[in-house]
């Protein structure tokens, strides 16, 4: 356990805060139709622009329904519909953007595997990867070197007496893939299982986390550890290092999400109907283990935490969605050099009392994404409908929401109200700044590097609608405008151009 490590909670008493803003339905499924939803995903590649995809089965086949937002999530539609032609059921997916192209990762519940990519250049769905094996896991991440993209999926392959741990990586946007990692492990009494999968980098190698539940078949004990994989600047993968997340037999620990941010590596988990986390400030060599969830009750069920890393500051941030009781909620935390600390949980989704609700289950776990990876999250959900047919309950539906959040600032209120501005997304020499209405006060701006680094402040005077900013020192390259105040917020990422 690292020694040196402190834990800053900002309220011990939470104040739960109502959500930031109107919860959107993005589709019903009905059983009616035999339809049961298995899993979703959403990511948010740019301000503006949402993906989200619901998987479902019903008595024959798997479907994936895709869904777009062009709006910051405020309205969806639906443009693809596809289903597996093999009379095979989905377990799961998992979603990423790059480019132009939406990738879509599909796991089957026989062991099929299928990577597909939807460019909205040409229009049309492609087939990458298609792999016909044992997987009973799989995960996709994308990755970046020299501005070029890297594939990494990820995956748990199972035969009667073997768990594998397989990564397939591909340089050239999926047109071939190479194994990179195949390491397998004798069952015995034990079954591995990867739950989720991340990287960062390090210098100009990209460590890639596989981090997997270890179960005691016997005792039915459960662990966590992650696998660190090193792929080097000459595109040479090697085992690195293994990392204790936690591994105490008395916990019955389950579903964790890890999220890694340079040499800061979360880890959030349930464990004996609490939520628990562990922490690293060494890449995952080292972690402080088993810590209680500063938002836990006595007398309630905390359980499917999922965390996602943002950074727009020197300090490194963490969003954070959690279900107590049947309710969801969001709260941000930051770690400063050995310190974490914690925001004030926000409430996204409340049980509808005059309903006969599940609200969730772990067949689909709420997911959080941010947009580009900075402080801006959204989250997707389901709501689980039924109602009373005298004498017995009649399951109606599942609903899908999303919500486009601001996020809270570590001890700051809930901000409900964003900046609309616009940006060229290009810059020589000025940035130029236009808002629908005249700022009615005065408020600070910044410019951030895509390493977090402060490049530029600035104050906007009250009245100011338009205005240009000298931009002509900054180097070429990606940058982040951010003005916020504890009223209103808003980010918009632009290019310096020659």
């Amino acid at each position: 356990m690292l020694s040196k490590v402190k834990v800053l909670v900002f309220l011990l008493i939470p104040v739960l805060l109502w959500g930031w803003g109107d919860d959107v339905e993005i589709t019903t499924l009905h059983t009616s139709d035999y339809q049961y939803p298995v899993t979703y995903d959403i990511v948010w590649p740019d301000d503006t622009l949402m993906f989200a995809a619901i998987a479902y089965n019903d008595t024959i086949y798997g479907y994936v329904y895709s869904y777009i937002s062009t709006d910051q999530g405020q309205t969806w539609s639906s443009f693809s519909a596809y289903y597996w032609p093999s009379q095979r059921k989905i377990k799961s997916i998992d979603l990423e953007f790059y480019g132009d192209t939406l990738y879509t990762l599909w796991l089957m519940e026989n062991g099929a595997l299928l990577l597909q990519g939807r460019s909205f250049t040409v229009g049309r769905w492609s087939s990458i990867l298609n792999i016909s094996d044992s997987t009973v896991s799989a995960f996709l991440e994308i990755a970046e070197r020299d501005g070029n993209p890297i594939f990494y999926v990820a995956t748990t392959e199972a035969t009667a007496d073997v768990d594998s741990f397989t990564i397939y990586k591909s340089a050239d946007y999926g047109a071939t893939w190479n194994v990179v990692i195949n390491e397998g492990v004798i069952r015995d009494n034990y079954v591995r299982t990867v739950c989720d999968f991340d990287f960062t980098t390090k210098s100009d190698t990209i460590l890639l986390y596989y981090t997997y539940e270890r179960v005691n078949t016997t005792s039915n004990d459960h662990n966590i550890w992650t696998n660190v994989y090193k792929d080097d600047p000459s595109g040479n993968v090697t085992y690195g290092f293994q990392g204790a997340i936690s591994f105490d037999g008395t916990l019955d620990i389950k579903y964790p999400s890890l999220t890694a941010l340079g040499n800061y590596v979360v880890c959030l988990y349930e464990a004996n109907g609490d939520i628990l986390y562990s922490y690293s400030t060494d890449y995952g060599e080292n972690f402080t283990q088993d810590i209680a969830f500063p938002f836990n009750t006595a007398d309630s069920t905390e359980w499917a935490p999922y965390a996602r890393w943002w950074q727009l500051l020197s300090d490194r941030g963490y969003n954070i969605i959690y279900i107590r009781d049947n309710n969801l909620y969001y709260v941000e935390t930051q770690i400063v050099a050995d310190t974490i600390s914690w925001g004030t949980p926000v409430l996204v989704s409340r049980r509808i009392d005059y309903y006969f609700i599940y609200l969730f289950n772990y067949s689909y776990r709420p997911k959080l994404v941010n947009m580009y990876n900075v402080a801006t999250p959204a989250v997707i959900w389901n709501l689980d409908y039924y109602h009373y047919s005298w004498p017995y309950p009649l399951y109606d539906s599942t609903k899908f929401y999303t919500d486009n959040m601001i996020a809270t600032g570590v001890g700051e209120i809930a901000i409900n109200k964003p900046l609309n501005i616009k940006v060229n997304t290009f810059a020589a020499n000025n940035l130029h700044l236009e808002f629908s209405t005249p700022v009615d006060r005065n408020i600070k701006l910044f410019i951030f590097d895509v390493q977090g680094r402060k490049v530029k402040e600035s104050v906007i005077a009250k009245g100011t609608q338009e205005i240009s900013l000298d931009v002509h020192t900054l180097k070429p390259g990606i940058y982040f405008l951010r003005i916020r105040d504890r009223q209103a917020t808003g980010t918009r990422k632009f290019i310096k151009v020659r």
